[in-house]
């Protein structure tokens, strides 16, 4: 059994453009009262028009009737809106031109469609039902029901690659695993593992109501963890982990945890990259960030007023003339390749919190200033990250700029090995 069901634009760009793929909350105005729907069947999202494609699908929870209030309360940004303010006005505008007993206030009951696991497919991926033997009319305005083989599952299955990109996960060869980090994962010790990411995770065929014990260790030291396989009949994967490890991530990002907890989403992503190296017993743990580049432009801006202080008119030129060397794209790949902590270990937004979150230096290789005309950087080989006081270390002598292994000596030598 799968269903389709016409879907908001607004509602889905917001929660895919947000990464949102759990406690979503398909929400109806007005109560449908499913009861055909078993949890683990697929609920596809046919984008209205001008769209008109399947743009991707979530996994059927439980349907429930819930007042306005109550699920803001239980599925925050998982309703599709940023604000109580933003979801109520939608609500409303709806029912006003919809039906003949518009909404007044948050105690009208709403139906609740909660989806779990959801996928966004790329623009590029977005499917025509009929071309795939699937027949949905325009006239559908609620839900459509499927009793036959899902034919995108099967075709989902059908193709494997190398690189792959699912829920959230990425999959860069067959060592290495990215997931952005979201609201679910820094309150709830735990993330979803797709099917499709499944092998990465597991060696052969899991039981149901199985767990497989796993170590994640970050920074030399051992964090215990767990894989488990649900005895329900959907037989969901997940990763979990002990309560040190979310320790971890609320002290090393005070922020995003914070802003979490308020239903609020941080302007940018903090990635847990997973590097296997022990079978499927152990993993590297690395934390990078993906920052807007509206954070990045900022912050470089910042860094050259600091040097030359304000521009004038005569300087404008000079000023703007070296804009390549310090690139927002450049400074955005720079900490999604190397992360926001650096290799001493000093991290900012665990020690500034707000002030301190997505902020680090970049640090170029081979010095800028030697630079005879402009060349192609690439930011995983010519640039690394690392806190100021690393920086100027590293700069302190312009006779004598130290390399990073020089610099990772030092620090080893007078506090111990630097982490990885």
């Amino acid at each position: 059994m799968f269903a389709i069901s016409p879907t908001d634009i607004k509602w889905f760009r917001f929660l895919k453009n947000n990464s949102i793929d759990q406690n979503v909350n398909f929400w109806t105005p007005t109560p449908w009262n499913l009861t055909r729907l078993k949890h683990g069947d697929r609920f596809y999202f046919m984008l209205k028009s001008p769209i008109r494609k399947l743009g991707g699908y979530g996994v059927f929870k439980q349907y429930e009737n819930l007042s306005v209030n109550e699920a803001w309360i239980k599925y925050g940004l998982g309703n599709g809106c940023e604000t109580k303010e933003e979801f109520l006005s939608r609500l409303f505008g709806y029912t006003d031109r919809h039906t003949d007993h518009p909404l007044t206030s948050g105690s009208e009951v709403i139906g609740c469609i909660e989806l779990e696991d959801c996928i966004y497919w790329k623009d590029s991926e977005y499917k025509v039902p009929e071309e795939n033997g699937i027949s949905f009319p325009r006239q559908v305005v609620k839900i459509k029901y499927f009793d036959i083989d899902d034919p995108f599952l099967q075709a989902r299955r059908s193709h494997s690659t190398a690189e792959m990109n699912s829920h959230s996960w990425t999959i860069d060869g067959f060592n290495i695993a990215e997931k952005v980090l979201d609201k679910s994962t820094f309150l709830h010790r735990g993330t979803g593992i797709p099917i499709d990411i499944r092998g990465f995770f597991i060696a052969g065929a899991m039981r149901q109501g199985e767990s497989r014990p796993v170590t994640l260790i970050y920074q030399g030291r051992g964090y215990r963890a767990h894989i488990d396989m649900e005895a329900s009949e959907t037989a969901r994967t997940r990763l979990f982990w002990e309560s040190e490890f979310s320790i971890l991530l609320r002290e090393t990002f005070p922020h995003h945890f914070a802003l979490y907890g308020q239903n609020q989403k941080p302007e940018s992503n903090i990635v847990l990259r997973l590097t296997r190296i022990d079978g499927y017993e152990k993993y590297q743990v690395f934390f990078s960030g993906e920052v807007s580049e509206h954070m990045a432009v900022n912050d470089i801006e910042a860094d050259m007023l600091e040097e030359k202080g304000p521009a004038k008119e005569g300087a404008v030129k000079e000023y703007y003339g070296k804009r390549y060397e310090r690139s927002a794209v450049n400074r955005q790949q720079a900490i999604k390749h190397h992360g926001l902590t650096c290799i001493c270990g000093f991290n900012f937004e665990k020690s500034y919190g707000a002030r301190g979150a997505d902020f680090i230096e970049v640090h170029h290789i081979k010095p800028i200033h030697t630079y005879q005309q402009e060349q192609h950087v690439d930011p995983k080989t010519d640039l690394i990250t690392v806190c100021s006081n690393c920086h100027r270390m590293i700069h302190r002598d312009p006779s004598n700029i130290l390399s990073i292994e020089v610099l990772k000596t030092i620090l080893s030598d007078h506090r111990g090995t630097p982490s990885e």
